[in-house]
Order: structure tokens, then C-alpha cells, then sequence
């Protein structure tokens, strides 16, 4: 988040914080136990949910803002619950025990807490997904690159052709990876390299080969994918 961006957002929340204290102190008069302890919950709420929105923007990527909208929700509905029970308090001040205000809005507070907690924690878990998808696709997409880069050096017509339907191959595998297809990914990272290493000796009969093999470890690889 931009310095400007940050700027406006603390201006927002600075004037929303001034109009609460001026309805407050300018409605409520004969402050007691009751008042002040819904009123330092309600500053709690309003320095929680200021935390919770620097923490959600933080991260300049769009998606990870994305990934963190729902914490800023959960943010504002909580902020909004303690101002209006805050203020209720405020109100029937002389009329309720203050251990009663205390035990609600710690209850209200609690539940929020446990909600960001699960919400950050789900939050961590579909980032780290996202991620490791991507992960994924670049890597299996790097065969591809470095495949149409061989196949433009390639002065061979039939080896040439053999290179660029393994890229072809490459280009529409299955994205995904897991632990089961390491092995079959080994040898056609392997392959890869020794169609290089060929085609810088001109050895043309051997990228044929190690063509073959690439394709037969995709072949596996989707396979093992399919099968989970």
C-alpha cells in the first residue's frame, strides 16, 4: 500500500474516531465504572480493527489484499457490534452492573479474536496454495521455453520437428504437480538437458532419443496425475 493510500485511510479512520468521541462526550454526561470500561472497549475495537487493516494491506499484490478481504470484514463488523453494545452501555450506565458490561464485551471481543485467528489461518492456507499452483505451472512451463529455444537452433528438419511437438507436449501438460511425479519430472528435466548437450555436439540421432524418452516420462506423469 502506497504512502498516499495509507494517508487517506488514517484520515478516515481518524475522523470516524472523532465523531464517535463527539457524540459521546457531548450526549453522555455523568461518566461512571460502566461508561469507561465501554469506553476503553470501544477504543480497543477501533485500535483492533486499525491493526487488522494495516496488516490486510500491507502487502502491495493485489491478490494477497484479496486473500485478507475478509479479515477487514471481520474487522468492520466487530467495531460496528462494540460501538452500538458500547454505547448501549453508555446509555443504561446507572441501570447495569459494570461486571455485566465487562463480561459482554470481553465475550464480544473474544469471539472476534477467535474468528481472526481462523480467518488468518485460512487466509495462509489458500495464499500457500496459490503459490505453490504457480510454482507448479512455471516449472512445468520452463520445459516449454527451453524447448522452443532449442528447437530455433536446431538445424536438423526431423529433430527440429521432434523438439517442437515435445514442447507442444510440454505447452499442454497438466499443470499440477505433487510428490508422486517427482521422479517422471527428473527425467524429463534430464532429457531436456541431454537434447542441449546433443545439439551442441550436432548430434541430431540422439535428440531423437532423448525426445522419446521425455515424451514416455510426460506420458507417466500424466498418468500418475490422473491417478492422484
Amino acid at each position: 500500500m502506497g504512502k498516499s493510500s495509507a494517508t487517506k485511510l488514517i484520515a478516515i479512520g481518524g475522523i470516524i474516531f472523532a465523531i464517535y468521541n463527539l457524540f459521546v462526550f457531548l450526549v453522555f454526561k455523568g461518566f461512571n465504572g460502566v461508561f469507561w470500561v465501554s469506553y476503553i472497549f470501544t477504543l480497543l475495537a477501533f485500535g483492533i480493527a486499525s491493526y487488522c487493516y494495516a496488516y490486510s494491506l500491507k502487502n502491495i499484490s493485489v491478490k494477497a489484499v484479496l486473500f485478507r478481504i475478509p479479515l477487514m470484514s471481520f474487522a468492520n463488523y466487530f467495531l460496528i457490534v462494540e460501538v452500538v453494545v458500547g454505547i448501549i452501555f453508555m446509555a443504561v450506565r446507572n441501570h447495569v452492573n459494570i461486571k455485566l458490561a465487562i463480561f459482554i464485551q470481553i465475550i464480544i471481543l473474544a469471539v472476534f479474536l477467535i474468528v481472526a485467528i481462523l480467518s488468518s489461518m485460512s487466509t495462509d492456507y489458500a495464499s500457500n496454495v496459490t503459490q505453490k499452483i504457480e510454482q507448479d505451472v512455471r516449472y512445468v512451463q520452463s520445459f516449454r521455453v527451453s524447448l522452443e529455444g532449442y528447437a530455433d537452433r536446431c538445424a536438423d528438419p526431423a529433430a527440429k520437428k521432434a523438439i517442437e511437438q515435445l514442447a507442444e507436449t510440454a505447452r499442454y501438460a497438466d499443470q499440477r504437480s505433487n510428490p508422486n511425479v517427482v521422479n517422471a519430472e527428473q527425467r524429463i528435466q534430464q532429457a531436456i538437458q541431454n537434447i542441449d548437450v546433443a545439439l551442441n555436439r550436432g548430434d541430431y540421432q540422439a535428440i531423437l532419443n532423448f525426445c522419446n524418452q521425455a515424451n514416455m516420462a510426460f506420458a507417466e506423469r500424466d498418468r500418475l496425475l490422473r491417478l492422484g
